[in-house]
Formats: C-alpha cells, structure tokens, sequence
C-alpha cells in the first residue's frame, strides 16, 4: 500500500477522486431569467479534503475557503467508486456504477446506458446554455466519444488528453525541473504554462462571454490538477514550507480491510525503482505530499 496515499482512517474514508462545487451566479441573465439562475461547475481532479475550510493547515487554498464560509460545506461525502471514469460518471448521471456498468477507465457510459441523461444535459434540455473547457466526462481512453457531445450546447474545450501530457508550454528556453524526486516537477514558469492555467483563462473568458448572454448558462470548469504528476509551477511551491509538510499519520492500511479493496499506488509509484515489499523513503514520501499541497494551492 502506498503510504503517501494513506493519512488516517479518516482521510482515506473521506478519499474523494473528485471534488464538484456548484456556484450559482448571479449576472444581469440571472434577473432576465428569474427563476433560471446561472451555474457555474467545477470539478477538481483527485482533490481529497486537504483546504483550509478542512482544517488543513499546511495547504494555501485561500479561495475555496471563502467560498466554503458562505457555502453548504459536506463533512461526510463519499466517492462512488474510487476510480476516475466510473466516479464521473456515476456523479454526472446519477447512476450508480453497478447501475451504469462502468467500472474502469476504458468504458464510456453511452455503451452501456446510452439513453442516460446527464447533469448538464438535463440542463441544456431545459433551456440552458452548456458548455464545458477541461476535464469533466472521463476521456483520454475513449476515443469513440472524447467527452459527451451530448451534454453541451458548444463542441468541450481542453477536455481530451491525459496528465502524462501536461508538460510546461514556455516561450524560450525551459527553466530547470528544482525537484529531484520522480513524478514531481518544481520549474518556475508562469500558470499558463500548464493545462490548469489555460482553463482558469478561458474559463473567466467564458464568464465574461456569458453573462450578457440571452439565455442562462451551465458552465463547467474541469481542472486536472493536483492529480499526478504533481508539477505545479514553482511559486505554489513556495507558498508551503517544506518542513511543515508532515508524514502520514497512519501508513497502514486500515485493519480489517481485503486487500482487494486496496490501491496499489501505481500512478504514484511508476517513477519509483521499488523491489517488492519495499516502501518510499521519508523524504520522498513528504516531496511528494508537498508537490500535491503546490498543485492544490495552483
């Protein structure tokens, strides 16, 4: 069992593969409208309850926090499935997995449940303007579908890639990768220079496009960080002392818990020359946690 992976019981119980947040907005359509409010959608991928407004006190997520003080804050959520494709879906679709039939990342759910209707496609049924820029539906492994087209009013943007991808996009020479452990990346370069930075743009671009719009809008934004490989830019680095960054409390896997249920740490661990039964090293284990707290704060 990966130990970065592993906090407390409480941590890995309240382990969310993604984290949505509703916004309702309120612009000159809201009032034109009435009852039809704007919504704004955000997915964060494989962000776990390590903010501020958690009681994280190492990440900076001064934002979110606001958010969450004048928001409905769930203290007891779960995940449906701790995968990525059947976790959206299930939560787009209101299905269950085993409802959907969708268990890993290569099945879309429009083999399965092709007639299901989705959160945003509801809403476009019912008037709305949809449209989506990053990471919403599952994608990368789905060639036959990159998305759902079905949701959206608009063709998605930045949707369909995958994090193996997000390498820095500079102009002129590439500053030098600061971090030496493996899947971790300290390069100082501006937010744009990865996917995240690009879809926070054309996301308030969107915002500003939108709010004169004769129609209300469901616009969702999908970010692909902190997902792994953990390579924020290196001013969210900065912004958390790496002697604060603390060990997992707890490395163990949780008693009574078969082994089939576990997660092996994969993602995390494919950078890693590890011999069988053999753990990461403190010092990677705390790199790797703070390269996941900079790509939170990002």
């Amino acid at each position: 069992m990966n130990p970065f992976l592993l906090s407390s019981y409480r941590g890995a119980r309240m382990l969310c593969m993604v984290m949505f947040c509703w916004l309702l907005v309120l612009t000159p359509a809201t009032y034109l409208w009435g009852n039809h409010p704007n919504v704004l959608f955000i997915a964060v991928d494989d962000l776990r309850c390590d903010l501020g407004c958690y009681g994280q006190k190492t990440v900076r997520s001064p934002h979110i926090d606001q958010l969450a003080a004048r928001s409905t804050l769930f203290s007891n959520a779960y995940c449906a499935q701790a995968v990525c494709n059947p976790s959206r879906a299930s939560l787009l679709t209101g299905l269950r997995p085993d409802k959907l039939r969708v268990w890993d990342l290569p099945t879309h759910f429009r083999e399965t449940t092709p007639d299901a209707i989705t959160l945003p496609q509801w809403f476009k049924q019912n008037g709305y303007h949809t449209e989506c820029i990053g990471k919403i539906f599952h994608n990368w492994r789905q060639d036959s579908f990159r998305g759902d087209a079905q949701s959206w009013s608009v063709p998605e943007v930045m949707h369909y890639n995958s994090h193996g991808n997000d390498t820095p996009e500079v102009a002129g020479q590439l500053p030098p990768n600061l971090s030496k452990t493996p899947r971790t990346e300290m390069r100082d370069v501006p937010d744009e220079a990865y996917f995240d930075g690009r879809i926070a743009r054309l996301g308030q671009q969107a915002l500003h496009r939108l709010r004169t719009n004769q129609q209300p809008f469901f616009l969702a934004i999908g970010f692909w960080k902190p997902h792994a490989p953990f390579n924020a830019p290196k001013k969210y680095w900065d912004m958390i002392d790496h002697d604060l960054v603390s060990l997992p409390d707890n490395p163990n896997p949780p008693a009574d818990v078969p082994e089939l249920a576990l997660h092996d740490g994969r993602e995390i661990l494919r950078g890693f020359n590890l011999k069988s039964g053999q753990r990461l090293d403190t010092e990677s284990v705390r790199q790797l946690r703070h390269g996941y707290y900079a790509g939170i704060s990002y």
